[in-house]
């Protein structure tokens, strides 16, 4: 890669750490309630966690939680992962 590439993927990739930094402020300012992985075990298993890291697993649903205005709990958000048959 060149300098610019790597220069663009980097300003791409601190802006969307900003982007969940501020979806996270707002979502706990309206009561939602934080994410927590170990939450979200309790009620809804991923069949492709042998597939993904654990970490980057943990990213992509954060980032759909925190992106989801309409559910305010893990318990909620699961029920909606099930129900759209999402990662199984």
């Amino acid at each position: 890669m060149t300098k610019k590439s790597n220069d663009l993927l980097e300003e791409l990739l601190l802006k969307r750490k900003e982007e969940l930094a501020e979806a996270k402020k707002a979502a706990l300012l309206s009561g939602k309630e934080p994410f927590s992985i170990n939450e979200l075990n309790k009620y809804w298993r991923s069949r492709h966690e042998k597939h993904l890291s654990i970490e980057s697993l943990k990213e992509s649903l954060e980032k759909q939680y925190y992106a989801n205005t309409d559910l305010m709990s893990i318990k909620e958000f699961a029920e909606g992962l099930i129900l759209l048959g999402k990662y199984t």
